[in-house]
C-alpha cells in the first residue's frame, strides 16, 4: 500500500512539472512568444519603429552629451553659449550640453575638420564660408558644415574722429585700418568695396580693434573698421564692441557709411555671405546722427552633417520655445526670434536636416536675411 501511495505522488509531481513548463514556454524560454497574426499588437509592439515628430525613433532618445564650443570666457559668444547650454539642460530630458572655450571661429572649424570623432556631438560658432571656399587659412575645401540657427547679427562699420570725413570717398589718400588677416569680411571685402567705389591711394593698415581705436584717438590713422551687434529683433538698435564703446567715452566718434552699390558688387564678386543694412539714426549711439549703411553678417550655431538629426531638431526647438531668455544673458540675444533663426542666408542643402524639419513644420521661412 505504501509503495502504491509513493507511485501516485510521483505521478502527480510529474504532471504538475509538465504544466509549469508548458505555461512558461519550456525550460529554455527567455522571452514571451511573439503575437500571432490574428492577435492585436500590444502598446509596446505597436510603437516598434514608429517615428517621433522630429523623424527620430525612441531608441535615438537615449541620453546624449553635446559639446558647445564658443569663444573665450567673457566674450558675447561665450555668454550666449552658456545660456544655450543652460536652456538645453533645463528643457530636455535626454540632451545634456557642456560649454567649452575656444580661441575663435577659425579654430572651431579647424578642430572639427581635423578631429572626426568630435563631428557627431559638437555645435560651435563657425564661419562656414571660409572652409567652404578654402579662404585662408583653410587650404582645402570642406563642405560638410551645416547651419542650425542664427544666434546673432554683427556689423563692420567705419569710424573716424574727423568730422570732415563723411563718406568713403573722403578717405582717398588717407590711412584706414582694417581687420587682421585672414579676415575675408573685415579685410578683403572692404578693400574690394573701396576699389569698386573708385576710391584710390588709400593706405591700409592691419591692427586689432584695441590698437586701431587707440591709434585713431591719437590721430595716427584717419579711419578704422569697428563693429557692433544688433541688440533688437528688428535691427533698430545696436551695441558697439568694447573698444568702440570705450573710444566714445573719450572723444567724439563719427560713423562713415559704406557705399551700398560698391559693397553689393564686392559681395557678389567674392560670393560672400552677409548683406548691406541701413541702421537708422541713433541706432549705434547718440553720436550717430544720420542713417548708416554697414555690412551685416549673421552669427550661427553650426554643426557637422554627422550631428544626428534628432539632436539638431531638439536644439532649435528649445531655442525657439525659449528665445525670449537669450536677451537676459546678453543684449545681442534679443535678436534671436523664431522668425530670425532660419535666416542664415544658406541654401536648403547647407542647413542641417534636423533644423530644417523644425522650420518647415512650424512655417518658418529660410528665405532672405534677418529683418526682411
Amino acid at each position: 500500500m505504501l509503495f502504491e501511495k509513493k507511485n501516485m505522488i510521483l505521478v502527480l509531481l510529474t504532471a504538475l512539472s509538465l504544466l509549469f513548463l508548458g505555461a512558461c514556454g519550456g525550460e529554455n524560454s527567455s522571452s514571451a512568444p511573439e503575437p500571432s497574426e490574428s492577435e492585436p499588437p500590444t502598446e509596446e509592439t505597436a510603437n516598434d519603429g514608429e517615428s517621433n515628430e522630429d523623424g527620430s525613433t525612441s531608441e535615438e532618445h537615449e541620453p546624449f552629451d553635446l559639446d558647445i564650443y564658443t569663444f573665450q570666457n567673457g566674450t558675447t559668444t561665450y555668454v550666449l553659449g552658456v545660456g544655450l547650454a543652460e536652456m538645453i539642460n533645463q528643457n530636455s530630458d535626454w540632451l545634456q550640453a557642456n560649454t567649452l572655450e575656444s580661441p575663435g571661429a577659425t579654430q572651431n572649424a579647424t578642430m572639427l575638420i581635423n578631429e572626426p570623432d568630435k563631428r557627431g556631438n559638437t555645435v560651435a560658432w563657425i564661419d562656414q564660408w571660409g572652409p567652404k571656399n578654402a579662404w585662408p587659412p583653410f587650404e582645402e575645401v570642406y563642405e560638410d558644415f551645416r547651419g542650425l540657427s542664427v544666434t546673432g547679427l554683427v556689423n563692420n562699420v567705419l569710424i573716424t574722429t574727423n568730422p570732415d570725413i563723411k563718406t568713403i570717398h573722403d578717405l582717398a589718400g588717407k590711412t584706414v585700418n582694417l581687420g587682421v588677416p585672414p579676415d575675408p569680411f573685415g579685410v578683403d571685402l572692404v578693400k574690394l568695396m573701396f576699389e569698386k567705389a573708385g576710391v584710390e591711394n588709400v593706405r591700409f593698415e592691419n591692427m586689432p580693434f584695441n590698437q586701431s581705436h587707440e591709434a585713431l584717438m591719437q590721430g595716427r590713422i584717419d579711419a578704422a573698421i569697428s563693429g557692433g551687434f544688433s541688440s533688437s529683433a528688428d535691427g533698430s538698435t545696436w551695441g558697439g564692441i568694447p573698444a568702440l564703446n570705450e573710444l566714445m567715452t573719450r572723444t567724439d566718434v563719427y560713423f562713415v557709411s559704406y557705399d551700398e552699390s560698391a559693397l553689393t558688387e564686392a559681395m557678389e564678386e567674392m560670393d560672400s555671405a552677409g548683406f548691406s543694412f541701413e541702421i537708422p539714426a541713433g541706432g549705434m549711439s547718440e553720436q550717430q546722427t544720420e542713417p548708416l549703411n554697414v555690412f551685416a553678417n549673421t552669427l550661427m550655431w553650426v554643426a557637422d552633417k554627422e550631428l544626428p538629426d534628432h539632436v539638431a531638431h531638439e536644439i532649435v526647438r528649445i531655442m525657439a520655445e525659449n528665445h525670449t531668455r537669450f536677451g537676459d544673458f546678453h543684449p545681442a540675444g534679443n535678436m534671436v526670434t523664431p522668425e530670425n533663426m532660419p535666416k542664415m542666408i544658406l541654401p536648403e542643402e547647407e542647413i542641417h536636416p534636423g533644423s530644417l524639419k523644425y522650420y518647415q513644420d512650424n512655417d518658418l521661412s529660410i528665405e532672405g536675411s534677418a529683418f526682411e
